[in-house]
């Protein structure tokens, strides 16, 4: 495909169903495409009305409640497409898309994408929620103890929010504040560069929260426990 040509789902001429999105604009995507991707899309197919004879063949309109600046980022997914840019923002709306038409192949594919671009460490709070919401604890894990260490003590504004329950934000405060508390309790000197309170806390925190109740990083052994996300 030439960089004019515009991609399979944007081409009239190569679907057999009009994706419809939140803002008006019209996909032209293959039914399989989106079935074999999604069971929830493969039971709406198989309740649209057949034609009646005579009727002429015109293409089933599906209208769908994302934007498309949302859907322009899952179709190349399931069309197996080069890999898109992504912003956590973006990452988000395909994680929402997915989850909701059950598209678990494709919300795989996030884990990658939130790993890149050195998302944990310009925004691990944002990476700790989108993994949350993605059912990636091993990203989430790691996003916490970023956030935890390094981050100023304040829940920044972000619209990932949306993507998880107050429960899982709770987890990871509740986290910090036992990190915290471990910390303080574990001071055995009184004076560190700032060079070596960092790496003193690194080691430290991992060692001494031990708490079951408390969102636990993957250090020496231990694991999340699975009601934490």
């Amino acid at each position: 495909m030439s960089a004019s040509s515009p991609a399979p789902y944007q081409d009239p001429a190569q679907g057999d169903l009009i994706l419809r999105t939140s803002d008006g604009i019209q996909y032209h995507v293959l039914q399989r495409r989106l079935a074999d991707v999604s069971p929830v899309f493969s039971n709406i197919f198989l309740r649209l009305s057949p034609l009646s004879e005579g009727e002429e063949l015109e293409e089933p309109v599906v209208d769908v409640s994302e934007p498309s600046c949302a859907w322009i980022k899952v179709l190349p997914l399931v069309y197996n497409a080069k890999e898109p840019d992504l912003s956590l923002e973006d990452i988000g709306n395909v994680i929402g898309i997915t989850k909701t038409y059950r598209m678990e192949g494709v919300q795989s594919r996030m884990r990658t994408h939130l790993l890149g671009r050195n998302f944990v460490d310009t925004d691990p709070h944002t990476v700790y929620l989108l993994a949350c919401a993605g059912g990636f604890e091993d990203i989430a894990r790691i996003a916490a103890r970023a956030w935890t260490l390094y981050v100023p003590n304040k829940l920044p504004e972000t619209s990932a929010y949306d993507a998880v329950s107050g429960r899982t934000i709770y987890r990871l405060l509740e986290y910090r504040r036992r990190c915290a508390q471990a910390a303080v309790a574990a001071i055995k000197v009184s004076s560190f560069t700032l060079n070596d309170q960092t790496k003193w806390l690194a080691d430290v925190i991992p060692r001494h929260c031990g708490s079951k109740s408390c969102l636990q990083i993957s250090f020496g052994g231990r694991k999340m426990p699975q009601d934490s996300l």
